[in-house]
Order: C-alpha cells, then structure tokens, then sequence
C-alpha cells in the first residue's frame, strides 16, 4: 500500500540515502561524472532540512518503508526520487498526483518540472509535455508543463 505524508525531520538521511542512490543508479547514465557529482553532493540530509523549510517536501512510503519523494515549490514539481527497487508499483504516479493536488489547491493551472532523460516517458504518460531542451550544471534536462 502506498502512503504519501510530508517529510518529517528524521527522514533526512533516508531521502539522502534514497536520493543518492538514484542519482547513481539512474541518473548518472545520462550526464558525466562532474554533473553526477553536483547533484550527488546537492542531495545531503542537511540540504533535506533546509529545503523542508523553504518548499513542501513529500515522502512516499509502500509497505510502511520509504521508497519515495518529491518537491513542490511555488508551481514548480522538483526533485522526484523513487527507489529503482520500487519502480513499476505507481508511487511516482501517486506522488505526482499528490503534488498535483497540492498545486491546485494552492490555485495553481498548470505545473513545470525538468526532467531527466529517464524520466520524460513516465511524465509524458502522466499529462506532462515537453516544452523544450535545457541543458545544465547537471546535463541534459527536458522542461515540461502540465495543465491542471
């Protein structure tokens, strides 16, 4: 069963831990060893901590064990991990759907979000569409937009 709560202090280290692990596992296929580092090093618990004050964080649990997260800042989605181990039991559709709600209900129309390379199917099957190519201190990204 899928659960989506706000993050909690405490939960640094595990998103950090979760967060990291997709950056290597996943992400780090589509930039160099320089980007993969930035973001790996950008993923810190203590960088938990200071975001949770700024944007609203989400944490996605199945079976009562962490296995997502995902960002909301002011329109933007950010930040979307959900442990490959986890992949394919719709915790990434749920999370979206939550942060979907949450901008809603804050009276936002539509959503953006840069996505990896790996991710822009997911999206794409979710509503998003591409607005154009980016690239980063962090590689290749994909803007997306979705209307609500």
């Amino acid at each position: 069963m899928i659960k989506i709560k706000k993050f909690k202090k405490g939960d640094e280290r595990k998103l950090s831990y979760l967060s990291r692990k997709c950056i290597v596992l996943i992400n780090s296929k589509d930039i160099t060893k320089k980007e993969t580092a930035i973001l790996y090093n950008h993923f810190t618990p203590g960088r938990f901590i200071q975001d949770a004050k700024r944007f609203k964080i989400y944490v996605a649990e199945y079976n009562n064990k962490i296995a997502g997260t995902a960002t909301f800042d002011e329109g933007w989605i950010r930040a979307v991990f959900v442990n490959p181990i986890f992949h394919e039991k719709g915790i990434g559709k749920e999370l979206m759907m939550h942060l979907e709600k949450i901008a809603k209900k804050f009276g936002f129309r539509s959503v953006n979000l840069k996505s990896s390379p790996f991710a822009k199917n997911f999206y794409n099957k979710i509503g998003y569409k591409k607005i154009k190519d980016i690239k980063g201190e962090v590689g290749h990204m994909i803007l997306m937009k979705k209307k609500l």
